[in-house]
């Protein structure tokens, strides 16, 4: 079963404390909300620039957080996996730019930033964006096995935990030209997909081996 969610532009008043990946520069990015339906607003764009001689800087281009979790959600290593289709692009083929993901399980019902379990962490995709912005398979997979969680490896969710995306690029370039990634979000169209159209069509993420259940079901959800 699949537990799908969008990415939105609905503003998230309720964010976590701190970012739990490594960026080097969050300063741009946008703080959203994940939610299990398109919403009723054309897609809009985040482009962060850098310009960093550095074959390792991490830009966050924006952390998405959902509603409550339903009870009883259990995500398991290399049981659970998740995919995800989103529109990104790079301005010039220098810029050498890679998406990047830190996805985790918020705990305390949207207080503080305790993490209960790491889904993903600070995971980068092999396959470079190009200069063509159009929808884009997210670590060039359809299917990312989970294998970060801690402890039996396996968590179960608990009333008001929320699932948060941390997404963003790896740049590799090492010149001090800048450079600017670019991703879109929001949507009321359908499903974006591969070389879709970012401008039209929503950017989602999915995880398979979870129960297919609406967030709101939460008695945790407000």
């Amino acid at each position: 079963m699949a537990l799908k969610f969008y990415f939105t532009k609905t503003t998230n008043a309720t964010v976590p404390t701190n970012w739990h990946g490594t960026w080097n520069a969050n300063g741009s990015a946008v703080n959203m909300k994940l939610l299990t339906a398109p919403e009723t607003a054309t897609p809009t764009s985040v482009a962060p620039t850098e310009n960093q001689n550095s074959a390792d800087y991490n830009v966050a281009m924006g952390r998405w957080i959902s509603d409550a979790l339903p009870v009883g959600t259990t995500f398991t290593n290399n049981s659970t996996t998740w995919q995800s289709v989103i529109g990104v692009g790079e301005n010039n083929a220098a810029a050498s730019h890679f998406d990047r993901f830190y996805i985790w399980i918020w705990t305390g019902s949207g207080v503080g930033d305790s993490s209960a379990a790491n889904l993903s962490t600070d995971a980068n995709s092999a396959t470079e964006w190009t200069t063509t912005i159009a929808g884009r398979q997210m670590l060039n997979s359809t299917a990312v096995a989970i294998t970060t969680i801690g402890g039996a490896g396996t968590y179960t969710t608990v009333a008001g935990d929320r699932l948060v995306v941390e997404m963003g690029y790896h740049s590799t370039s090492t010149d001090t030209v800048t450079y600017t990634g670019t991703m879109y979000y929001g949507g009321d169209g359908a499903d974006l997909d591969v070389n879709g159209d970012e401008t039209t069509l929503s950017a989602w993420i999915s995880f398979t081996g979870v129960p297919s259940v609406s967030p709101s079901v939460s008695p945790s959800a407000s």
